[in-house]
């Protein structure tokens, strides 16, 4: 009997360090369940091949059979419009300034309002163009040609002793009308007293959410349906900290967790999360290592793109070595990752034939290009 009895309380112990483990792992909140997003798709246009390279002279837009390479661009961003929302340098007395402008590739010509003021163009453009100005949301649509301005909360909720200041991430993110930015109220420029996430609603208004869940970024799916984030396990949101990162999955609705996926078998904290996609149940990720020299020429080393689907994590064969962006069921830009992507070409691949494309994603002088598609072949 006593035997019997020490058996059993072996078996809880087991079980209780088990469970800590998983719980460890993947959250108190996890769901092997993959949500269910009720946002709606955005329609989407892609001519294959396309991509915004840095070439001599500017950065070579192509679309199809149309080729434009636009004099002084230094950044692009392409947006489901088929349209390239371009960063172009231009002199000012004194100083060199930068704009954002608007380019159609097929037709060669820019169109909607420039944007001036601004330093980097927006991470996500999936549904809308937005900036952080200060305390102001700037959210225009994708043709340039309507703004609204939404004047966000300053005065902060939580109480110090000192000054308390409430400021805003600079990049917001779109989805369903809704947009959500990352917030922190810091006492005397040094001690955190809240951070999390608001949502801002298409008509202004504005709420609090995920407080204290340490999200450290936020990014749209390519379709547009899905609100994807990287959660920090533990500690206070730090950026650059080499630190567990999860993938969880937020409801536009109301910016709830609603998704927490975690990471893939073999995970370590070294992995940092560069791309996140999703498409009907199976969301995408993919993983690359740090570079301790933070120039473009440093080649971080290579986990490749993770699917998750059903509660279970399986890698893309041969992504550790080829990252890639799709435009088509039939169509992908792909290039080698684990080689320099200041001398790495990009390359179509379309019916089983594959094309060298002109120019190179980066240059040395910190330009970059982009590559419109997504994770994930698309549904249709």
């Amino acid at each position: 009997m006593n035997r019997s009895r020490s058996l059993l309380s072996a078996l809880v112990v087991v079980l209780g360090i088990a469970l800590a483990v998983t719980l460890y792992v993947r959250g108190d909140d996890a769901t092997d369940a993959v949500f269910d997003s009720q946002a709606s798709a955005v329609a989407s246009t892609i001519v294959p091949p396309q991509t915004a390279t840095v070439v001599d002279g500017g950065m070579l837009v192509t679309a199809g059979g149309q080729h434009h390479v636009v004099p002084h661009a230094v950044g692009a961003r392409w947006l489901p419009t088929g349209k390239v929302l371009l960063a172009i340098e231009r002199k000012e007395p004194g100083y060199l300034a930068q704009v954002h402008r608007l380019y159609d590739p097929v037709r060669g010509t820019f169109s909607g309002s420039t944007i001036k003021g601004q330093l980097d163009l927006p991470d996500d453009s999936t549904t809308s163009i937005a900036y952080v100005d200060g305390h102001r949301l700037l959210r225009w649509n994708l043709a340039l040609t309507k703004r609204d301005v939404v004047n966000l909360p300053t005065t902060p909720r939580s109480k110090g002793n000192g000054e308390v200041v409430r400021s805003y991430a600079a990049q917001p993110v779109t989805v369903d009308g809704a947009t959500f930015l990352r917030f922190s109220e810091v006492e005397d420029e040094e001690k955190t007293l809240a951070y999390g996430v608001m949502r801002i609603a298409a008509d202004g208004s504005t709420s609090d959410v995920l407080k204290g869940d340490r999200i450290t970024r936020l990014q749209v799916s390519a379709n547009g349906r899905s609100l994807l984030a990287v959660q920090q396990h533990r500690g206070e949101p730090c950026g650059g900290c080499v630190v567990r990162q999860d993938v969880v999955e937020i409801d536009p609705a109301d910016g709830a967790i609603v998704g927490t996926y975690g990471a893939p078998p073999g995970y370590t904290k070294h992995w940092r999360i560069t791309r996140l996609d999703k498409v009907g149940r199976t969301g995408a990720v993919r993983y690359e290592g740090i570079c301790v020299t933070g120039d473009a020429a440093c080649i971080p080393k290579q986990y490749g793109t993770w699917r998750y689907r059903e509660g279970e994590w399986s890698m893309v064969p041969g992504s550790e070595r080829t990252e890639t962006w799709w435009q088509g069921r039939n169509d992908r830009i792909v290039r080698r990752a684990d080689r320099n992507v200041l001398n790495t070409p990009l390359q179509w691949l379309h019916d089983g034939r594959r094309a060298r494309l002109a120019g190179f994603l980066a240059d040395d002088d910190n330009n970059t290009g982009d590559v419109a598609g997504g994770l994930l072949r698309p549904a249709s």
